[in-house]
């Protein structure tokens, strides 16, 4: 997705996936020639910017409203009896 925005990145017409893909190649030689301490600070780094990008992406969906008929589904599944303690 587009940052800030519900258009999938390959549906802009600048989308070049030649380059997306040598750069995803690019990164992944570059991540395969890393010093095992330099893979532990890429992976702590890339967990944390992921796990951002993905708490963005969740409150712009319950912002919009995405979530709400999930909600309600498992809500309506609690009532009915349909869940557990965890």
């Amino acid at each position: 997705m587009i940052p800030g925005t519900d258009q999938p990145l390959l549906d802009t017409p600048d989308f070049d996936s030649h380059r997306c893909m040598t750069t995803i190649e690019q990164i992944e030689r570059a991540v395969s020639g890393l010093s095992p301490e330099e893979l532990t600070r890429f992976r702590e780094w890339f967990l944390a910017f992921d796990a951002a990008a993905w708490e963005l992406q969740f409150e712009r969906d319950a912002a919009a409203g995405r979530l709400g008929a999930l909600a309600e589904e498992a809500l309506s599944e609690h009532r009915s009896g349909r869940s557990r303690p965890l």
